[in-house]
C-alpha cells in the first residue's frame, strides 16, 4: 500500500527542484497530449464510424468484375438479390440524386437519396424524430410520392416544427409529402452528412434506366445479418445468388460476382492505413518521451545514491525505498498526464482545423470526452511504470557501501553509466526511425505536389447544375440550354474559356470494345461527356486529330475523343483517329477523331482508368458541372455573374457547389500533406529529445569525471584527447544507436509501402540524410559537454583531491 507520507515526500522532492521537474512534466506532457489527440480521432473514426444499433452487423454490397471490381447494383439484380438471398434480416438499396426544390422560397439544389421502407427501421434500426418513415406500399411504382427528411433540412427550411409533416416539397418540378424527419446526427449512405431528402426508390423503379438488368446506375446496398449468421457465411450466400444470376442472364451478368465488406470496413478504408502510420508515430513519441524522463531520473538518482545508501544504512527495506521511487514516478506521471490532456485539447483543436471535415468518415466531429480521458489516465499511469522501473532496479541492485563509497567520491557506478548509455542509444534508434519516416513521407507528398495531373487546374471554378425533368424533358431542351449557358458565361469579363462536363472526374464507368477486339475481351473505361472548349479549359494536350467542337451535336455522326493510354492499349503502333468504339450493344460503335493526354481523375497517387470523351450533346443529361477558365485570381468571385446568368435562363435551376478545381485537387491530397506535416513533427520532437539525451549523458559523463580529466591535462592531454573522449563517447552511443536503429528501420518500413509515392521504403538518399543529420546533431550535443572539460582546471582538481 502506498502511505500518505510517500505522496508526502514525493511531492516535496519534485518542489525541491523545480527546474527539472517542469522539464520532466513538459517531456511527459508532449509524449501523452499527442497520443491522446491522435486517439481521439482514430476513437471517432475506426471504433465510432458506424453509429447505428450493432453496426458490426452491417454489410456493404456491390457488384463485382473483373474491370470494376467494385461495380454499382443494377436495379433487376437487387430484386433478385432481395427474394433469393437467405443471410440477412433486412437489405436494402441507396443511390445519390441531385434533385431541384422549387415553390416556396429560392431554388435550391439537394442531395437526395433513393432508398427503399428497409433501411432506417430494418437495416439501421434508427427511429423518426418526427412523424414516421415510409413503408412497403411506397415502394410500389408511382405510389411513393413521399418524402423523409434529415433534421438539419429540417430545421434549415422547414422551420424545425411539427407542422413540416404533410407539408409539399417540389422537387424537379414533382410533389413529395414530408412524413418523417431523421433524428439529429442520422448520416447516411456512408458519412455523406450532404444528403438532404430520402425518397422511396420503388416511385422510380418504371424509369427505363432503373428497368435495365445491364444497367449499373450508381446503386449499392447495406444490409443487417440475420441472427446466427456471420459476414463470411453471408458472403458465400452473395456469392450463390450471384452464380445464379450470372448463369441465367448471360448477357448482362456472365463475369459478375458481389463485392461485400463489413460496412466498418468500407467507410475507414481509405483513411485506415494513414491512422495506423500516425498511431505507431506518436507511440515511438510517448516512448522517447520515457526514455528522456528515465535517463534524466537515473542520473537525479545517481546523485541521490548516497541519501538512498544513508536510508538502507538505518534500517529502510529495499521494498521501501523503490516504493518511494515508484510513487515519485507515479506523482510525476499523473501531473504530465493533467498537463498532456491541455495539450491534447489544443493539438486536437489545431489537427481538426489542417483536416477538412469530408475527409474523416465520421459522424460529428472527434472530442476528448470521457473514453478519451480514460485513455489519457491509463497512458500516464503506464507511463509512470515505464519511466519508473529503470530507476526503481537500479535501488534494488544498489550495495550500500559500494553506494557509500562511490557517493563520498562523487563517482557513479559502471552498471549505471551502461543503463544511462543504453537509454540514450535507444533514444537515437527512435529517433532515427521516426526521422526515416519523416523524410520518407515527406519526399512522397513532394512528388505528388510536382506529379503530373494531366490537367491545369489553375483559375479553374466549377459550379454544378440540374435541369429537372418536367422542364427540360427533351434531350434537344436541354443541349439547347447548356449551349446558351455556356454562351452566356463565356462573355463574362476576366473568362478565357467556358465549358460543361459530366461528371467533372472519374467519368461513368463502363465496358469499351475497341476496334478488332472481340467483347470477350471488352476495356474497363470511363466515359465523360464534355461541351466545346473542355480541353482549352481544363488544359488537356491535343496530341493527334481535334477535340470535340460545336459541330458534334445529336444529328452528326458518334464521335469520341480518347486518351493516349486507351490509344496505345487498343492499337499499339497503330494510328487510332478514325477507328471504332463501341461501349453498348444496342448503340452504334464511335468514331475516334482525337487523341489527348491520360488524366488521373482518382488521385496522383491511384490508378485511374482509360478515359473517352463523348459530345455532351449528343446524350445531354439532367446535370453537368459548368467549368470556366479565368484569369482572376479569385475565381470564385465570378459566382454571382455566373448565378445572374443562370437565372436570366430560367429560375427553377440553381447553381450549387461552386469551388475552385485547384482546391479540389488539393482536398484530394489533405491526407498526404497532413501525414507528412505530423510525421515531420514528430520526427522533430524525436530529433531533440535525443539530442537533449546525448547533452544530458555527455554532460553527466564530464562531470563525473572532472578529476580524471584534471589529471588527463596535467599530464598533457590537449585538446583533440578531450575532444576524442567526450565527442568520441557521444559518438559511439550515436553509432549503437543508428545501427539498431537501421535494422529496425530496414525490416519496419516495407509495411507503408503502400503510403508512399514515388519514392521506395528504403530509399538510400533518406537513411542517409537521417543519419548525416543524427551524427550532426550528436556533435552539436557535444559542444557544451566539450567545453566544459576544456575548461576544467588541473591546479583546482588537484588541490581538491
Amino acid at each position: 500500500m502506498i502511505a500518505r507520507h510517500d505522496l508526502s515526500l514525493a511531492t516535496r522532492r519534485h518542489l525541491a527542484r523545480p527546474g527539472l521537474t517542469i522539464l520532466l512534466v513538459l517531456t511527459l506532457a508532449l509524449g501523452i497530449g499527442a497520443n491522446v489527440a491522435i486517439f481521439s480521432i482514430v476513437k471517432a473514426v475506426l471504433l465510432e464510424s458506424v453509429p447505428f444499433r450493432h453496426g458490426d452487423r452491417l454489410a456493404y454490397l456491390g457488384e463485382w468484375s473483373e474491370e470494376i471490381p467494385s461495380m454499382s447494383v443494377s436495379w433487376p439484380n437487387f430484386v433478385d438479390w432481395r427474394e433469393r438471398q437467405r443471410s440477412f434480416e433486412a437489405i436494402a438499396p441507396h443511390r445519390y440524386q441531385t434533385m431541384n426544390l422549387t415553390g416556396d422560397g429560392r431554388a435550391e439544389q439537394l442531395t437526395t437519396v433513393w432508398t427503399s421502407a428497409d433501411l432506417f427501421p430494418g437495416v439501421l434500426r434508427v427511429d423518426p424524430q418526427v412523424g414516421r418513415f415510409f413503408d412497403a406500399a411506397h415502394d410500389q411504382p408511382g405510389r411513393g410520392a413521399v418524402a423523409v427528411v434529415s433534421h438539419r433540412f429540417w430545421q434549415r427550411r422547414l422551420g424545425g416544427s411539427d407542422a413540416a409533416i404533410g407539408r409539399t416539397l417540389t422537387l424537379d418540378g414533382d410533389p413529395y409529402e414530408v412524413v418523417g424527419v431523421l433524428p439529429p446526427g442520422t448520416v447516411y449512405p456512408l458519412w455523406n452528412d450532404r444528403v438532404d431528402v430520402w425518397l422511396p426508390i420503388g416511385h422510380f423503379t418504371d424509369l427505363p434506366f432503373l428497368g435495365r438488368r445491364d444497367n449499373h446506375p450508381g446503386m449499392y446496398v447495406t444490409a443487417r445479418l440475420a441472427p446466427g449468421i456471420d459476414h463470411a457465411a453471408a458472403e458465400a450466400d452473395m456469392r450463390r445468388v450471384a452464380a445464379e444470376l450470372a448463369a441465367e442472364y448471360p448477357d448482362a451478368n456472365e463475369g459478375h460476382s458481389v463485392s461485400y465488406a463489413q460496412l466498418g470496413a468500407r467507410m475507414t478504408r481509405d483513411v485506415k492505413p494513414a491512422l495506423f502510420v500516425l498511431s505507431g508515430a506518436v507511440l515511438l513519441v510517448l516512448v522517447l518521451a520515457c526514455v528522456n524522463v528515465a535517463n534524466l531520473l537515473l542520473a537525479r538518482g545517481a546523485r541521490r545514491a548516497r541519501e538512498m545508501a544513508v536510508r538502507s544504512a538505518i534500517g529502510a527495506g529495499a521494498w521501501q525505498i523503490v516504493r518511494q521511487l515508484l510513487v515519485e514516478s507515479f506523482v510525476l506521471a499523473l501531473l504530465s498526464g493533467v498537463v498532456g490532456v491541455a495539450v491534447a485539447f489544443g493539438a486536437l483543436r489545431l489537427l481538426l482545423g489542417w483536416i477538412d471535415p469530408e475527409a474523416l468518415p465520421v459522424v460529428g466531429t472527434p472530442e476528448i470526452d470521457l473514453p478519451v480521458l480514460g485513455f489519457a489516465l491509463a497512458v500516464s499511469l503506464l507511463t509512470g511504470v515505464v519511466f519508473g522501473l529503470a530507476p526503481a532496479a537500479q535501488a534494488l541492485r544498489r550495495d550500500v557501501v559500494d553506494a557509500l563509497r562511490e557517493g563520498a567520491k562523487g563517482s557513479e557506478g559502471g552498471a549505471r553509466q551502461r543503463v544511462r548509455s543504453l537509454l540514450v542509444a535507444a533514444q537515437v534508434a527512435l529517433a532515427l526511425v521516426l526521422l526515416v519516416g519523416a523524410f520518407l513521407f515527406l519526399r512522397s507528398f513532394a512528388n505528388l505536389l510536382d506529379a503530373d495531373l494531366g490537367i491545369d487546374p489553375r483559375g479553374v471554378l466549377a459550379a454544378d447544375v440540374v435541369l429537372s425533368e418536367s422542364e427540360f424533358a427533351d434531350a434537344e431542351d436541354r443541349a439547347a440550354f447548356y449551349d446558351a449557358l455556356r454562351g452566356r458565361v463565356a462573355t463574362l469579363p476576366g473568362v478565357e474559356s467556358a465549358t460543361l462536363a459530366l461528371p467533372l472526374f472519374g467519368g461513368w464507368q463502363t465496358s469499351v470494345v475497341p476496334e478488332g477486339w472481340s467483347e470477350d475481351d471488352a476495356m474497363a473505361a470511363d466515359i465523360t461527356r464534355v461541351a466545346p472548349d473542355y480541353a482549352a479549359t481544363m488544359g488537356l494536350r491535343l496530341e493527334r486529330g481535334r477535340m470535340l467542337d460545336a459541330g458534334d451535336t445529336a444529328e452528326a455522326r458518334q464521335v469520341v475523343v480518347i486518351d493516349s493510354t486507351f490509344a496505345e492499349t487498343a492499337w499499339p503502333g497503330e494510328d487510332p483517329l478514325g477507328k471504332r468504339v463501341g461501349w453498348r450493344r444496342d448503340e452504334d460503335p464511335a468514331v475516334v477523331v482525337g487523341v489527348v493526354n491520360h488524366v488521373k481523375n482518382y488521385g496522383v497517387a491511384e490508378e485511374s482508368r482509360i478515359e473517352l470523351y463523348v459530345p455532351m450533346a449528343q446524350a445531354p443529361h439532367r446535370y453537368a458541372t459548368v467549368l470556366l477558365k479565368t484569369s482572376l485570381a479569385q475565381p470564385e468571385a465570378l459566382v454571382p455573374q455566373v448565378e445572374a446568368e443562370l437565372a436570366a435562363l430560367s429560375s427553377s435551376v440553381p447553381l450549387a457547389r461552386p469551388r475552385t478545381v485547384e482546391r479540389m485537387v488539393g482536398q484530394s491530397l489533405l491526407a498526404d500533406r497532413l501525414l507528412a506535416q505530423l510525421l515531420g513533427a514528430f520526427g522533430a520532437v524525436a530529433l531533440l529529445l535525443s539530442a537533449l539525451g546525448l547533452y544530458g549523458i555527455l554532460a553527466y559523463h564530464v562531470a563525473q569525471r572532472r578529476r580524471e580529466i584534471g589529471i588527463r591535462v596535467a599530464l598533457g592531454a590537449g585538446a583533440r584527447d578531450l575532444l576524442r573522449l567526450v565527442v568520441g563517447q557521444g559518438l559511439v552511443l550515436t553509432g549503437a544507436g543508428l545501427g539498431a536503429g537501421l535494422a529496425v528501420v530496414w525490416m519496419v518500413v516495407p509495411l507503408v509501402r503502400s503510403q508512399l509515392y514515388g519514392v521506395p521504403p528504403r530509399d538510400p538518399v533518406v537513411l542517409g540524410t537521417v543519419v548525416i543529420l543524427m551524427l550532426a546533431v550528436a556533435c552539436l550535443a557535444a559542444i557544451v559537454p566539450l567545453r566544459r572539460a576544456r575548461r576544467v582546471d588541473p591546479a583546482v582538481v588537484l588541490r581538491e583531491d
